[in-house]
C-alpha cells in the first residue's frame, strides 16, 4: 500500500530528526486515536536542543535546513517539506511545538 509506505517514511524522518538533535534524554512516539474526530494523531516528543525563533520559519520550507550546534550538518533540507506535502495530501496536518533547551 503506497499510503502505508508514505506514512512510514514520514515517521522515519521524524525519528531521524529527533535522533540528530537529541544528545541525551528521550525520544518518544505516541499514536493516539481521537475518537471524536475519527483521526489518528502521531506525536513525536524528545528532549532535544529545541528550535530557535529564527529557525522555526525554516522548518517546513524547501531547503530549510537547520544545522546542529556542534557543526555537524546532515541532510539537505527536504525531509520535512516532503513530510508536510505527504500529510496534507492525505488531508492531514503537521505542526510542531518547540522551546530552546
Amino acid at each position: 500500500n503506497s499510503d502505508k509506505e508514505r506514512i512510514e517514511r514520514v515517521l522515519v524522518n521524524f525519528i531521524s530528526n529527533s535522533l540528530k538533535f537529541t544528545n541525551k534524554g528521550f525520544i518518544k512516539m505516541t499514536l493516539n486515536w481521537l475518537d471524536k474526530e475519527e483521526i489518528f494523531e502521531i506525536v513525536v516528543e524528545d528532549t532535544g536542543l529545541g528550535i530557535s525563533s529564527n529557525d522555526k520559519s525554516k522548518l517546513f520550507k524547501l531547503w530549510g535546513k537547520l544545522d546542529r550546534p556542534d557543526g555537524n550538518a546532515n541532510g539537505i533540507g527536504l525531509g520535512l517539506t516532503i513530510c508536510r506535502k505527504v500529510i496534507e495530501a492525505m488531508n492531514g496536518r503537521i505542526y510542531f511545538k518547540s522551546a530552546v533547551n
